[in-house]
C-alpha cells in the first residue's frame, strides 16, 4: 500500500510549503520540480484521466530513485469520481502521495481513512451571515423530524472531517446561545448540548464511524 499525507487547515501556500517540506524529508533534496521521479497535480485543473496516468507512472522503473511522489494540492477541487479513483490509488504498492486540502470536510472517507494526517495551525472558525443562516435552517428541520427521518439526514455526510467541521459549527451557534439565553431552562438546555456535540467530536476523532456518532447525536437533540 502507498504511504499518503493529507495535509489540512492553514492557508493553500502554508500547505504547500508543508508539502514542499516533507518532500525535502523524504528525498534528502529540494526543488521537486527537478526530479524526474515526482509528479504535481492541482485539483481544480484535474480531471479522471489525468489521475489515471499515475497508475502507468508508478508501473515505470525510478530514473534516479524510489520511492516515487505524487503531490495532488487542493484535492478538495476534485469532483467525486476523481476523489474516489484517487482513494483506490492510495492501495497501491508503492510510492507517496503528497495530498493537500482546506479542511478536509468535503473529502471521500477512503482518502482520510487511507492518509497519515497532518493538521497546520487553524484560524479561528467563523461563520459567515448566509451560513449561518442554512445552519440555522438545517438545525430547525433536525428539531422537526422523526427518529427516521434524522437518521437519513446523516447520509449527506460524505466524511468524518466534513462531520467534525459541521459539529464545530454546532458548537459556536450553541455558544452563542448559550451567552443570549435568560431563562436557567435554556441555559441547562445548551449547555447538555455542547457537551453531546464535544463528546461527539472526540467519538469520531477516536475513528468511531462518524455515521454513526453523527446519529446518536441528531437522536440525542430535542424536538419542537
Amino acid at each position: 500500500m502507498a504511504q499518503a499525507y493529507l495535509i489540512i487547515f492553514g492557508d493553500d501556500q502554508s500547505r504547500k510549503q508543508e508539502a514542499f517540506t516533507l518532500f525535502e524529508k523524504i528525498r534528502k533534496k529540494k526543488n521537486p520540480q527537478a526530479d524526474p521521479d515526482c509528479q504535481s497535480l492541482i485539483g481544480s485543473e484535474t480531471k479522471l484521466e489525468d489521475l489515471r496516468t499515475l497508475k502507468h507512472f508508478f508501473s515505470l522503473k525510478a530514473y534516479s530513485q524510489e520511492p516515487k511522489i505524487v503531490f495532488v494540492f487542493e484535492i478538495q477541487n476534485l469532483k467525486s469520481q476523481a476523489q474516489r479513483f484517487l482513494g483506490s490509488l492510495l492501495d497501491e504498492p508503492k510510492g507517496v502521495f503528497i495530498l493537500t486540502a482546506d479542511n478536509g470536510g468535503k473529502l471521500n472517507e477512503a482518502i482520510i481513512q487511507k492518509s497519515q494526517t497532518i493538521k497546520l495551525s487553524v484560524k479561528p472558525l467563523v461563520i459567515e451571515p448566509e451560513e449561518k443562516k442554512v445552519l440555522k435552517e438545517k438545525l430547525r428541520q433536525i428539531y422537526l423530524s422523526s427518529k427516521g427521518e434524522r437518521i437519513k439526514m446523516v447520509e449527506s455526510f460524505s466524511s468524518s472531517l466534513e462531520a467534525i467541521l459541521f459539529c464545530q459549527k454546532l458548537l459556536l451557534l450553541y455558544r452563542e446561545k448559550l451567552l443570549s439565553s435568560i431563562k436557567d431552562e435554556e441555559s441547562r438546555q445548551s449547555l447538555d448540548i455542547i457537551r453531546k456535540i464535544g463528546k461527539t467530536v472526540k467519538v469520531i476523532e477516536a475513528n468511531v464511524n462518524y455515521r454513526f456518532a453523527l446519529e446518536n447525536l441528531f437522536l440525542s437533540l430535542p424536538r419542537e
